[in-house]
């Protein structure tokens, strides 16, 4: 890990008043920023971009991160948390409440008990498993590929049934490994490079 905070220090200072949020990795407490997808393709996006970079180098073998695009009105990001196994951030709702929606990346997930459907992305599978509640919605949905696997849970304590995680989940989306790394290298003029998955590697 320390490779990882090299690049994030020399790259990405976060600026002063910010949004940041506290991380911890391995017992050691630091600041990242919001993951937004935008980020991954700019060079002035440093606070959003350490977000995306601790969690391509916490899950090394996931060609593609969960990252933030435009979130509905009363959705705010509230937090990430990153270890050597695996990244989440989770986002809260002023209706549906704190932490309603756990978003996480992983090599691996259970879709078990969960049916498949249509992703509308090629190489990505998605599976839905809704558990029955008395009242809000509590699901999780997975996004397998073929070095990971992405997980949204949904917690919703409203009273409006799925309707807030359709709407939530048009507000995320995903961002590939090569583009991030694109970024990094653009922007340390290609002094940097952010950590290719063992398989690219393995390939050489």
């Amino acid at each position: 890990m320390r490779r990882l905070w090299v690049l994030i220090g020399l790259l990405l200072p976060l600026a002063a008043g910010c949004t940041t949020v506290n991380l911890t990795i391995g017992g050691d407490p630091s600041r990242a920023g919001e993951p937004r997808c935008r980020a991954a393709h700019t060079q002035r996006r440093e606070e959003s971009r350490s977000g995306l970079l601790l969690m391509a180098q916490s899950v090394r073998s996931a060609s593609l991160l969960p990252c933030i695009d435009a979130l509905p009105v009363g959705w705010t990001f509230a937090g990430l948390d990153v270890t050597n196994r695996r990244a989440r951030f989770w986002l809260s709702s002023d209706r549906d409440g704190e932490k309603a929606v756990r978003v996480s990346v992983s090599k691996s997930c259970d879709t078990r008990h969960a049916v498949q459907s249509a992703s509308g992305r090629t190489g990505l599978r998605r599976y839905d498993r809704v558990q029955p509640v008395g009242s809000g919605y509590q699901a999780d949905r997975y996004f397998v590929f073929a070095s990971g696997c992405i997980t949204y849970h949904f917690a919703l304590r409203g009273h409006t049934g799925s309707e807030p995680a359709t709407a939530v989940s048009s507000g995320l989306n995903f961002v590939t490994r090569a583009a991030l790394a694109r970024s990094v290298t653009d922007y340390s003029d290609g002094r940097l490079k952010l950590d290719p998955t063992p398989a690219a590697s393995g390939s050489k």
